[in-house]
């Protein structure tokens, strides 16, 4: 979603925020807004306490592979990476939290020398660490040795100091990080202007006041009770026990939905979005509703290279009223995205608009939709003639954890292959009706794809 939103932004220039510069160290250092959440949740929602950790699991084919080099690159990772030293404390008498960074960081790496059929119960038990934000570090790893020529990388990381772009430069750095080592020459890797904290000081600087009129403005007199059918009553929570839906989408209706999105000047994701709100109206019962989506919060070039938190939560509120036609609600939404992602340094994660800042209590953000397609080096090859891959997506999503929204809709790949991981929560929906979610959704993207000038009122599928 990110390129693409961007180009379709670079023909609609915005002014960026200033540049963002070195910030003395040794006062106090505040959180983000994107890591309040996760610090509150972590605190004080116990059934979300592993719910925001981040599982990368790497497997390396070679008898060339070196475990101590790997040790020593994830240590140099950390050194050259202020957010993986970072702890989370509260202090004075208000006890607001605030970031203590370690000037240095010794990772503690086990090798454990195992079988195939011990690796899910050994990933479950290191997905499902509860992390100490105050006093431990927030990276965990560990690697398996399957065979002498293949060795298996653990990596789980609490969300508070990173996001899934991060996944992307934590790989590319090992890799570049692990052959300086090899070679005793430089890492061949781009400077850091800044660290994460430095970014966390000056966003709370701004003062983001367009942005945040914007949002103000947008969410006015929008009444939060978007209240889907469940299959199984449960008392207000703050989260639920999550399951997982895999469905890959057949090619051609990739290709026919992007290829006419590219016709109305929209990204695959603004098609994906009208589809989704055409559907939650219909269970809903409602005309004006509201979806999250998340930006990638990177539009400025020194942030591309950090490792950290910098997603932004956007709520888009889409008005489906007087019987649009498909194409109508497309264009609807295209707006919503562009002028969402133009104000977004202002956001439901920013105090002035929605207090406290924390999920949970967040209002909107019982639906997402997402699309997942940030950047990620497509890396093949380590050093020495060993070959990575990253870990089957089909061990991850056996996890247990629990979500703070009723429904997620992830979406992975572009015109070619789409595939959707639908994160549900399981206390609410039944498997079958999580389905039946899927099916008609198909189906809303095929009339958006085959004939968008259909009203809502004239297709003939009944979503009741």
């Amino acid at each position: 979603m990110y390129k693409s939103i961007k180009e379709l932004l670079a023909n609609n220039p915005v002014n960026r925020p200033p540049t963002i510069t070195s910030a003395d160290k040794t006062k106090t250092i505040p959180l983000s807004y994107i890591q309040k959440p996760f610090w509150f949740a972590q605190k004080y929602i116990k059934r979300l306490s592993t719910s925001y950790n981040t599982p990368l699991t790497l497997h390396f084919y070679g008898k060339n592979f070196s475990v101590d080099i790997m040790r020593d690159a994830f240590n140099d990772l950390v050194a050259r990476h202020g957010i993986l030293r970072t702890n989370f404390i509260t202090q004075g008498y208000k006890k607001q939290p605030q970031q203590i960074i370690r000037d240095s960081l010794a990772l503690e790496i086990p090798l454990l020398d195992v079988k195939k059929d011990q690796i899910k119960l050994l990933f479950s038990e290191h997905i499902n660490h509860v992390f100490d934000l105050a006093n431990e570090p927030l990276i965990k790893i560990f690697m398996l040795r399957i065979k002498n020529d293949h060795h298996i990388v653990m990596i789980n990381i609490h969300h508070i100091v990173t996001d899934g772009w991060s996944q992307g430069i934590i790989v590319r750095d090992l890799k570049a990080l692990y052959n300086a080592r090899l070679t005793g020459e430089a890492a061949d890797l781009p400077t850091l202007s800044i660290q994460y904290a430095d970014y966390s000081v000056w966003q709370h600087q701004q003062s983001f006041d367009t942005d945040l009129a914007y949002w103000q403005q947008s969410l006015k007199g929008y009444e939060d009770d978007l209240s889907m059918p469940c299959d199984y009553s449960s008392s207000e929570s703050q989260a639920w026990h999550a399951a997982v839906i895999k469905y890959t989408y057949p090619k051609s209706l990739s290709r026919r939905l992007s290829d006419y999105c590219q016709t109305q000047q929209a990204s695959l994701f603004m098609g994906l979005l009208t589809g989704l709100a055409i559907i939650i109206a219909d269970y809903a019962d409602k005309e004006d509703i509201c979806i999250c989506t998340t930006g990638a919060g990177r539009d400025k070039f020194e942030l591309e290279n950090l490792i950290g938190p910098f997603v932004n939560v956007l709520p888009m509120r889409i008005d489906l009223a007087e019987n649009p036609s498909f194409e109508e609600v497309l264009h609807t939404v295209r707006r919503l995205v562009l002028d969402g992602f133009e104000h977004q340094h202002s956001n439901l994660m920013n105090e002035p608009l929605v207090k406290p800042a924390y999920f949970g209590q967040i209002p909107l953000t019982s639906i997402f939709s997402r699309h997942q397609n940030f950047p990620r080096p497509k890396i093949k090859e380590w050093p020495e003639g060993v070959v990575i891959d990253e870990a089957d997506i089909e061990v991850e999503l056996e996890r247990e954890w629990n979500i703070p929204s009723k429904l997620d809709w992830q979406f992975l790949g572009d015109g070619t292959d789409l595939e959707l991981n639908l994160i549900y929560a399981a206390e609410l929906f039944s498997k079958e009706t999580v389905e039946c979610f899927i099916t008609h959704y198909q189906q809303a993207l095929e009339i958006l794809a085959n004939t968008p000038q259909a009203h809502l009122s004239d297709r003939s599928v009944s979503l009741s």
